[in-house]
Order: structure tokens, then C-alpha cells, then sequence
């Protein structure tokens, strides 16, 4: 008897967990799906456009860290200045 109850309730509490699990499981599914689906409707706008081409072109990292000889980050803001060899340098435009 005592086997039999062990049994049962070890099938019982696994299917509990198994169903908890999986709600749990498809809810962080459909979190991250919901995430994926927002990025790639961005990436059609013409915003997300003029990122891919900034980025094809090798320009998008020296525009996001002001990266550039030439360029300084100033007061939250990236801006120009004379480089030591007297040039001032920017990115290409896609």
C-alpha cells in the first residue's frame, strides 16, 4: 500500500511540476518572441534602414562611440575639433 501511494503521488506531483514548468517556459517563449518581432519591425523603418546602410559601410561604430580622430565627447555630446595633424575627420554617409 504504502509503495502503491508513494507511486501515485510521485506521478501526480511530477505532472503538477511538468505543467507548471511548461507554462513557465512558454511565457518566457513568447516574451522573448515578442521582443525579436519589435526589433524587426524597426529594422524595416526607414530609421533602421539608415542604421543597416551606416553599418555596411563601417561608419555606425564611429558614429555611437564618437570614435573618430577629430571628434571628442563633450558635455554628453560628440564634437569637433582640430586633430594634431590640423584635419578635422568625420564618417561616411551612406
Amino acid at each position: 500500500m504504502g509503495i502503491g501511494t508513494a507511486a501515485i503521488t510521485l506521478v501526480i506531483t511530477g505532472c503538477l511540476a511538468f505543467r507548471q514548468g511548461k507554462e513557465a517556459g512558454l511565457g518566457e517563449g513568447y516574451e522573448v518572441a515578442r521582443h525579436e518581432a519589435a526589433a524587426a519591425s524597426w529594422a524595416n523603418t526607414p530609421e533602421g534602414q539608415l542604421a543597416y546602410r551606416l553599418a555596411l559601410v563601417g561608419s555606425l561604430q564611429q558614429v555611437a562611440k564618437c570614435s573618430e580622430p577629430g571628434w571628442k565627447i563633450s558635455k554628453g555630446a560628440c564634437l569637433p575639433y582640430s586633430a594634431p595633424d590640423g584635419n578635422l575627420h568625420g564618417w561616411v554617409i551612406p
